[in-house]
C-alpha cells in the first residue's frame, strides 16, 4: 500500500516538474503589422499561414500572412460590414468568414475571389470549418449553430436557438461535436454528423456571460473565457467539469480583467486566456497553475496555438499580431513554422466544388517577373508605423498577386540581394542600381516608391521600371492619411500603373 501511494506521488511529482518545463519567450519572436482589433486569428494546419480580419470602421478585409516571410501576403473583403470571425478550409485553399451584416461569405484564399454568399439571419459572432472540409459553420446573434455542406452550400442542420446569443463557436479536433457559449451562460454542444443536441451545459454559480469557446488540439478538453475573466474547462467526450482556474487563482482574475479570448494548445498540456488591459495569461492544464503572464500588449481580442505547438499568437487592438514562442509543448508532428521544411503530403479533402487552379500549360506565354523593393521614406514622417515603406511594397505584392506575373516574394529578394553584398535601401532610392540589379538576376520588372509627408498627408509615389529595356516607365503617385489604412492608396497606384485587377 505504501509503495502505491508512493508511485502516485512520484508519477504527480513528474508530471508537474515536466509542467514546470514550458516556457514562453519574453518578448515576440514576430509582429504581424495587423490591422486593428484582430477579433479572430487561424493558421493554416501546415503552420505557414496566419488568418486575421479587420473590424475596423474605415477598411474592413479578411488579411493572410506568411510565418515564414513575416508578411501580408493577400488581403480581401466583400463587404462593408465588420468582420468578426474567419476561418481556414482544413487545404487553406478557401477562407470562410462572417460579421454584422448577417452573411456568411466563402472565398478563395489564393485570389480573394468571392465564392459564396450564405444567409445567417443575423450578425455572425463566429465561424468554423470541419476537420474533414466537408462542413461549414457559423453562430451568433440567431442563437442557431448554423452549418452547411460545403459542396453544394446547402444547409444541412440548424440547432434548436440557445437561449442567449452565441459568442463563441468551436469543432473537436476529431470531428465529432460543434460547440457554442452564448451570453446566458451556458454551453450548447451538438452531434456535428447529425445535428442532435448531445448536452447543454447549465451556467454554474457565480458564472458570467461566456466570451469564448476552444477544443484542445488532442480531443481532450474544452475551456470557455468568462467576462469576469474565469477559465473553466470541461473534460471530453463526457463534457464534465474539469477546473475553474480564476477561482483557484484569484489574484490573476483581478488584475487579468474581462477575457476576450481562450485557446488550448495541440496537446492539450497548456491553456491560454487574454483579453482586456492586455495581459496573457498562460496555465498548466494538470497542474491548474499559471505558468506566465504577459502584460501591455493593448486589449487582446483572440489567441491561437501554431498546429505544432511552437508558438503562441495574440491578436490586439493596437499592436498588431504578437507571435511568442514556446518551448515545452509539442503538437501532432508536421513542419514548424519559423523554419523552411518540404512540402506537407498530399491529402483529399472536401471543399467547394470548385476547379481547382489550371496547371502550366505547354506553349502559354510565359509569365514575366516582378519585384516590389521596401519604399523609401523621405524626411522625418510623423507616423507610427516605422516600417511604412516595408509595409507598402508587401501590400502591393499582396494585391498583384501570382496571376499575371511571376512574384519574387520579399524573402526571395532579400536572398538576391545578399548574394550581390547589396542592401534593399541600395535599390530603393538609385534606379540605375535597381536595373543593373534586375538585369544581372533575370528580374524584368522592379517597383519602386517613396514616401512624403506634407502636413498631415503621406504623398506615395512609385516607378515602374523595365529592367531589360532599362527604360523607366509608368510613374503613379496617391494620397492618404493614414500609413495603416492603405489600401485605398495602393490600389489607386496600381491602377494607375495600368496594374490594377
Amino acid at each position: 500500500m505504501r509503495q502505491a501511494v508512493l508511485a502516485v506521488l512520484v508519477i504527480s511529482f513528474a508530471g508537474r516538474l515536466l509542467m514546470a518545463q514550458v516556457a514562453m519567450t519574453e518578448q515576440p519572436v514576430l509582429t504581424l503589422r495587423a490591422p486593428n482589433f484582430n477579433r479572430s486569428l487561424c493558421f493554416s494546419n501546415d503552420g505557414r499561414l496566419l488568418l486575421t480580419c479587420r473590424e475596423n470602421w474605415a477598411d474592413k478585409k479578411v488579411c493572410i500572412f506568411s510565418i515564414l516571410e513575416g508578411r501580408l501576403v493577400r488581403e480581401f473583403g466583400h463587404t462593408n460590414a465588420n468582420i468578426f470571425s474567419a476561418a481556414f478550409s482544413p487545404d487553406a485553399r478557401f477562407v470562410v468568414y462572417g460579421g454584422d451584416d448577417c452573411k456568411v461569405r466563402v472565398a478563395d484564399a489564393q485570389t480573394g475571389a468571392l465564392v459564396q454568399e450564405l444567409d445567417a439571419r443575423g450578425p455572425v459572432k463566429a465561424v468554423a470549418w470541419s476537420p474533414d472540409g466537408r462542413s461549414i459553420l457559423a453562430a451568433g446573434d440567431d442563437k442557431r449553430i448554423l452549418v452547411w455542406d460545403s459542396g453544394n452550400f446547402a444547409l444541412r442542420h440548424e440547432s434548436q436557438p440557445c437561449r442567449g446569443r452565441i459568442t463563441g463557436l468551436a469543432v473537436s479536433p476529431d470531428g465529432k461535436y460543434a460547440a457554442a457559449c452564448s451570453e446566458d451562460k451556458t454551453i450548447t454542444v451538438i452531434d456535428l454528423q447529425r445535428g442532435a443536441p448531445v448536452i447543454t451545459l447549465e451556467k454554474l454559480e457565480h458564472e458570467s456571460p461566456l466570451s469564448s469557446i476552444a477544443f484542445s488540439g488532442d480531443g481532450r478538453f474544452m475551456c470557455t473565457g468568462e467576462e469576469e475573466g474565469r477559465f473553466r474547462l470541461w473534460r471530453v467526450p463526457e463534457f464534465r467539469p474539469f477546473g475553474n482556474f480564476a477561482e483557484e487563482e484569484e489574484e490573476e482574475e483581478e488584475e487579468g480583467g474581462e477575457t476576450f479570448a481562450v485557446a488550448l494548445s495541440p496537446d492539450g498540456r497548456v491553456g491560454a486566456s487574454a483579453g482586456h488591459g492586455g495581459q496573457i495569461i498562460v496555465w498548466d492544464i494538470e497542474g491548474m497553475r499559471v505558468l506566465h503572464k504577459r502584460e501591455g500588449l493593448g486589449d487582446v481580442y483572440s489567441l491561437a496555438f501554431s498546429p505544432d505547438g511552437k508558438y503562441l499568437a495574440a491578436g490586439t487592438n493596437d499592436k498588431g499580431v504578437q507571435i511568442f514562442g514556446l518551448s515545452g509543448v509539442v503538437g501532432p508532428g508536421g513542419p514548424m513554422i519559423g523554419l523552411p521544411s518540404a512540402p506537407p503530403p498530399a491529402v483529399t479533402v472536401h471543399g467547394p466544388s470548385i476547379a481547382p487552379h489550371p496547371p502550366a500549360v505547354e506553349g502559354v506565354a510565359k509569365k514575366e517577373s516582378l519585384a516590389v523593393v521596401d519604399f523609401e521614406l523621405r524626411g522625418r514622417l510623423r507616423t507610427t508605423e516605422p516600417d511604412g515603406g516595408r509595409t507598402i511594397a508587401s501590400l502591393i505584392l499582396s494585391r498583384l498577386g501570382p496571376g499575371h506575373y511571376e512574384i519574387y516574394e520579399r524573402g526571395q529578394l532579400l536572398q538576391l540581394l545578399a548574394e550581390q553584398k547589396l542592401q534593399m535601401s541600395d535599390v530603393a532610392d538609385n534606379t540605375d542600381q535597381a536595373i543593373k540589379f534586375g538585369k544581372l538576376k533575370g528580374i524584368r520588372y522592379i517597383i519602386l516608391g517613396s514616401v512624403d509627408q506634407l502636413g498631415e498627408t503621406f504623398f506615395i509615389t512609385a516607378r515602374l521600371v523595365d529592367c531589360e529595356t532599362g527604360r523607366v516607365g509608368l510613374k503613379a503617385d496617391a494620397m492618404a492619411n493614414n500609413l495603416n489604412l492603405l489600401g485605398p492608396a495602393i490600389d489607386q497606384l496600381l491602377a494607375k500603373m495600368g496594374l490594377g485587377g
